[in-house]
């Protein structure tokens, strides 16, 4: 399953620009250092480089950032969606973090511990991705 594919043509369809991390090396990456709603957060910059997937609506929205949980470090994955936030202004934006089914209930426990406490990513587990109702479902 090639989750950035997936994940590209999604923001395509809801009207977003989408911002690929340069490690997917896919070909409608974009440069983040150019979008407005981030250029001037230096730390924000650096931060995204570790995530995977941005989507931005205008000039005004992120509606989406995406962190795909490889191998099962889902916590490192938390962490770096938790800090993207905390680098940015305080924007209307969904945070997903996308993981192996078998994770999800792992990971659950592990967003109730308290340094969690006020972020809430939704996870998608990787059997619902295909599923594009699904995803735009979850960003509501």
């Amino acid at each position: 399953m090639d989750i950035v594919r997936i994940l590209s043509e999604q923001a395509i369809e809801n009207s977003c620009r989408v911002w690929i991390s340069r490690k997917h090396n896919y070909s409608t990456w974009i440069s983040i250092e150019q979008e407005k709603m981030i250029s001037a957060f230096d730390d924000a910059i650096n931060e995204a480089n570790y995530l995977d997937c941005i989507w931005f609506e205008g000039n005004r929205n992120i509606p989406a950032v995406f962190k795909i949980c490889e191998g099962g470090n889902f916590i490192e994955a938390i962490y770096r969606l938790l800090t993207f936030k905390k680098l940015i202004p305080p924007y209307d934006t969904s945070y997903f973090l996308i993981a192996s089914d078998s994770l999800e209930k792992e990971i659950s426990l592990e967003l109730k511990k308290p340094v969690f406490r006020n972020f809430e990513p939704i996870i998608i587990p990787l059997s619902k991705l295909e599923n594009h109702s699904y995803l735009v479902k979850q960003l509501g």
